[in-house]
Formats: C-alpha cells, structure tokens, sequence
C-alpha cells in the first residue's frame, strides 16, 4: 500500500496541476484501505477506528471542507459495506456488532465531520477576508510610496476609504 501511495503521489507531482483527479483517486483508495483494515479488526469496535476520524479531519483542514464531507460519507458508505459483509461472513471478517451500532457509530461519524466542516469553512472565510485587507493595505502602501505630492496622497486616501472600506462620501 505505502508503494501504491508513493507511486501515485511521485505521479501527481510530476503533473502539476493537473493532478487534483489524482489526489481525489488515492483519498478513495485511503478510504478503502482504512475501512478494510477497520472491519478487520473489529468492526465498530475496532482500535483503529480513530484513524477513520483523523483522516476526515486532515481531509477537511488540508484540503477543503467540503472534500471532507465527501470522502466522510464515503468512510460511512464502505463502513457500512464492511458491516454488511462481516454479518454475512464474507472474507473473513467476523464481529460485525449490532445494526444499532452501526447507525449510531455513522451518525457520530458524520456529526464530527460536519462539525469539522463548519469550523474550517468558517476559518477559510476569516482567512480570505484577511487576506484580501492585508492585499488592500499593500497596495495602499505602495502607492503611497510613488506619491510625490501632499494632494496625491490625501486623494490616495480618500480614494481607499471611498473603495476599500466602502464609505460613500470622504473629505
């Protein structure tokens, strides 16, 4: 699996930008891989079910929020198809728990990760309008250094104030 993932990660590296259709492909393979090793190791009881939760938050900080909410009904979907197969004994899989477990452990699944998701859409936003202020007081600045004459300068501000901050009238 780590050479699967090297592979395509040195794949989507060497395509630039075009690469976010790789990135979506191997975020599903993780899927795969982590429910695999989940209904292997108990199901809805398994130790490694944490990992399902730090996956989704990684998604969901790292990537966008909603990638995040994506790929955790995808987690639910094939924690799902693991229960399903450990209650009928197919591959090995044996302790599936109770369908109550499982409706209940996916609905806490999905809560943290629109929990997640609000939280890191609300910090996207702040971020941009920040990032956006900070642009607007670079460029202010800049043009402030080109100003040569104490007229330009006020015209320089009052035309910041008039656009930037959205004040209609200025003196």
């Amino acid at each position: 699996y780590i050479a699967i993932t090297a592979v395509v990660e040195f794949m989507r590296r060497r395509a630039g930008g075009r690469g976010l259709g790789t990135v979506s492909a191997t975020l599903l393979l993780d899927g795969v891989f982590l429910a695999l090793a989940v209904a292997v190791t108990g199901g809805y009881e398994s130790p490694l079910l944490f990992l399902v939760f730090l996956q989704v938050m990684a998604v969901t900080l790292l990537v966008s929020y909603r990638t995040g909410l994506k790929i955790a009904v995808w987690y639910v979907l094939l924690l799902f198809v693991g229960h399903v197969a450990a209650a009928a004994r197919i591959g090995g899989i044996d302790s599936p728990g109770s369908d109550r477990d499982a409706a209940l452990s996916a609905l806490a699944f999905l809560l943290f990760a629109v929990g997640a998701a609000v939280f890191s859409s609300v910090n996207e936003r702040a971020l941009r309008r920040s990032r956006a202020d900070l642009r607007g007081l670079v460029e202010l600045g800049a043009a402030l250094e080109r100003a040569r004459e104490p007229e330009d300068v006020v015209l320089l501000l009052v035309t910041h104030v008039r656009e930037r901050l959205g004040f209609e009238r200025a003196a």
